[in-house]
């Protein structure tokens, strides 16, 4: 959890959200902040569709997906050292905030 708007603006490079976006999320609940996480993103291909559903619509933490084609390739859309100097760059910017402890659903 995020919870110094300063750190958060200086996540901006790193994101591709409007910042009043972020702010409205982040001034949220009576606690403000917000829970970042960095990914590493891949290109699928070829494209996969499959019918938009009810199911998949809304604000989902998890949500059970249609078995993928077999011939489904994962590429990275940036280099390994991209993503790592993206990773360097995101790692300094929040410091040591602590992840929260993994809880069994």
């Amino acid at each position: 959890m995020i919870n110094s708007w300063r750190i958060v603006e200086a996540l901006e490079p790193l994101h591709i959200l409007q910042r009043d976006v972020v702010r409205e999320r982040f001034d949220y609940d009576e606690a403000p902040g917000v829970h970042v996480g960095f990914v590493k993103i891949f290109r699928l291909t070829p494209s996969w569709s499959f019918p938009n559903n009810k199911k998949y619509g809304g604000c989902r933490s998890w949500l059970k997906l249609p078995i993928p084609p077999t011939d489904l390739r994962f590429d990275p859309v940036l280099s390994e050292a991209e993503q790592a100097r993206r990773r360097d760059q995101f790692l300094k910017i929040v410091g040591n905030v602590e992840a929260p402890a993994a809880t069994g659903a």
